[in-house]
């Protein structure tokens, strides 16, 4: 004997799709929000930092289940003539430094331990990714819905 089995089924008004439409839109806001926020920070950074030449002292390399991740120690000596040794400000996958290597770094003067090698992708790269990605998604959800939340807008204000 087969039993029959009743399925429940939410449905939704046109109103109600467009709401949660529009909620689902908080995720790509949040990326060009975070993504702007780094790079806006990038930019105050960039201004006041001094660029300098640095030696890797060690590469910082971690182990994680994900991957290893870098986040190497710097000795430089700044335009005063301190030496500093510094880690940079953050980890990365990859960044192809060795160990006794020169590069490239920008620091703070008033706050010497940050440090970030220099170059555009080390400094905005990631962050334009979330920025570009979370303004293609939101032009294509604003595309989408566009004209549906107009509509209900409208009909609001309908008599």
């Amino acid at each position: 004997m087969k039993k029959h089995v009743r399925r429940r089924t939410i449905e939704l008004s046109q109103r109600g799709t467009t709401t949660l439409l529009a909620l689902a839109m908080l995720i790509p806001l949040g990326f060009v929000g975070l993504g702007g926020w780094f790079i806006l920070d990038g930019l105050r950074f960039s201004a006041s930092a001094v660029k300098v030449e640095a030696r890797v002292i060690d590469t910082g390399r971690v182990q994680h289940a994900d991957g290893d991740h870098f986040r190497p120690l710097f000795q430089f000596e700044t335009p005063q003539g301190t030496i500093i040794e510094a880690r940079a400000d953050t980890a990365a996958s990859y960044y192809g430094f060795a160990e006794g290597s020169s590069v490239t770094v920008l620091f703070n003067p008033a706050r010497p331990d940050h440090v970030r090698p220099h170059g555009i992708w080390m400094q905005y790269g990631i962050w334009l990714i979330f920025l570009a990605l979370g303004g293609f998604v939101l032009a294509a959800f604003a595309r989408a819905i566009g004209p549906m939340l107009l509509h209900d807008w409208r009909s609001r204000d309908a008599p």
